[in-house]
């Protein structure tokens, strides 16, 4: 590695950490989702780390058979240190996200030249989708399946580098798997693509021997979850297997989550095709795979096969920019000026990704977590809330979070419901669409869908700084008429009850 390249992946490395850091330092609490996985951790410190048959997530008793590993570890923590879930879903999934920002650059580093590895840690560190999904409170489950996911495809993609490396690759596959289900897809993916040799016997043997270590691992669970919940609980989530909505996902280019200046879009796209002209064809082969495997749940699990093809597009643009006929030190100069301006656009679009409405770095205000603990300490435990949304049901962050701190039943929420089989979900998804179509109505119209729920209406910009400052005026103007009682008031959120019938 020459110093040049030594010192451009360092400037990688940590203008990755300062994009990841800054959304955890200018919010209240945990950015983004997590109020499932809050519940869960939180079930796992009563019950003294020991698994239970269910989640207490909005009273729905859910199957907890959801991958344990990561939750199982923040739970350890918290009661090894007192902290609170909420303060650790705030910060492990910021260690996890940097964790993961050093194994996409020692992948990139042994599956591409120093170039273009440098390129692709440069994208991965700077494209939101990288890491706005991690770092979301959610995400110390995303983060730690997509650490161990990132270290297998590591060490599988040179397995003749260490005896041990088809072990070591399929023990870090089963942990990613007992961390989240579809990054273990993506590493099982990865890891097949990335250490293909024409020497098939002996990739076959490799791949045996790294399959049999991960299921070794993850055994115990799953015989474990298969006699609490039955074996049909795993497959509850799995109608996520959609090839033709995957192609469609890859080919929009939407990927990098950048609202504007989207330089990884485009040099992601010119890797592709060049990888695909004069290689390694490898990179775009495992980009296809992972759409088409539909393991979706969010672009994190696209950004590694995107950020290595964005290094080769990096990498063949700057030998573009800078032919050999050209003087060494002209050279240096003119990369040392493209690189600079590129990175600095890519940082732009980088910080003002929460301009999106789908972004994951949308926190909660110090307001709205007051007016959960107001809701969980002066309501009756059976009460059931609406939250008024107008959001799809993966960005409605509210709803998600009021059932965890809030400690009341959600009619909206579907998060968790997913593991009740598919016609449960789709019960719930049913009630989130209705309430979704009540958006910027009355009270008339949410009363049609309970008329007995407490109204939870949340004050602030929801979905960024472009989205409107009161989701429901409408709503709020018309309560008293409608006989709604407004029994809190607060600067994060209204809440209002029924009137009692005489």
């Amino acid at each position: 590695m020459s110093t040049a390249e030594r010192f451009g992946l360092v400037v990688a490395l940590a203008i990755g950490v300062l994009v990841r850091l800054l959304p955890i330092l200018g919010a209240a609490g945990p950015v983004g989702d997590g109020g499932l996985i809050h519940a869960m951790v939180e079930d796992l410190r009563a019950s003294g780390l020991a698994i239970p048959a269910t989640t207490s997530f909005n009273d729905l008793d859910i199957p907890f058979v959801y991958p344990p590993a990561a939750m199982l570890g923040a739970a350890a923590i918290g009661q090894a240190t007192g902290a609170s879930t909420f303060e650790l879903l705030r910060w492990l999934p910021l260690l996890l996200s940097i964790a993961g920002l050093g194994a996409s650059a020692w992948l990139a580093w042994r599956v591409l030249p120093p170039i273009a590895a440098v390129g692709a840690t440069f994208a991965f560190a700077l494209m939101p989708r990288a890491y706005d999904w991690v770092i979301a409170g959610g995400g110390v489950t995303r983060g730690a399946g997509l650490l161990f996911a990132l270290l297998a495809m590591a060490v599988a993609s040179r397995p003749g580098t260490w005896r041990w490396a088809p072990v070591a690759a399929g023990a870090l596959l089963g942990a990613a798997l007992l961390s989240h289900p579809q990054a273990a897809i993506v590493g099982v993916i990865g890891c097949a693509v990335l250490s293909w040799n024409r020497e098939m016997r002996s990739w076959a043997r490799n791949a045996a021997i790294a399959g049999a270590v991960a299921v070794a691992i993850s055994l115990p669970w799953l015989i474990g979850v298969s006699a609490t919940n039955g074996i049909g609980s795993l497959a509850s989530p799995a109608n996520r297997f959609e090839p033709l909505v995957g192609l469609i996902r890859m080919t929009n280019l939407r990927f990098s989550g950048a609202p504007f200046m989207d330089i990884a879009a485009v040099v992601g796209v010119v890797g592709v095709l060049v990888a695909a002209v004069r290689g390694p064809r490898r990179v775009p082969l495992f980009l296809l795979l992972v759409y088409l495997a539909g393991a979706g749940g969010g672009e994190f699990l696209a950004a590694t096969p995107w950020a290595l093809a964005a290094g080769i597009g990096i990498a063949a643009l700057a030998e573009v920019a800078t032919p050999r006929h050209t003087s060494g030190r002209v050279r240096r100069y003119a990369a040392a000026a493209i690189g600079a301006v590129a990175i600095f656009l890519a940082l732009v679009g980088s910080l003002a990704s929460p301009a999106e409405g789908s972004s994951k770095l949308h926190p909660l205000s110090a307001g709205h977590h007051q007016a959960m603990a107001w809701l969980a300490e002066n309501t009756d435990a059976h009460a059931a809330v609406l939250v008024p949304t107008g959001g799809v049901w993966g960005d409605d962050e509210v709803s998600e979070w009021l059932p965890a701190l809030g400690h009341r039943r959600s009619i909206g929420t579907v998060q968790g419901s997913e593991w009740l089989g598919a016609e449960a979900f789709e019960a719930r998804l049913a009630v989130h669409d209705r309430i979704r179509d009540c958006a910027g109505s009355s009270v008339a119209c949410y009363a049609e869908i309970d008329p007995e729920a407490i109204l939870f209406i949340p004050k602030g910009q929801l979905g960024g700084p472009f989205s409107p400052g009161d989701c429901c005026p409408a709503l709020r103007e018309t309560l008293s008429a409608a006989g709604y009682e407004v029994i809190f008031d607060g600067p994060g959120a209204t809440i209002a009850a029924p009137g009692s019938e005489d």
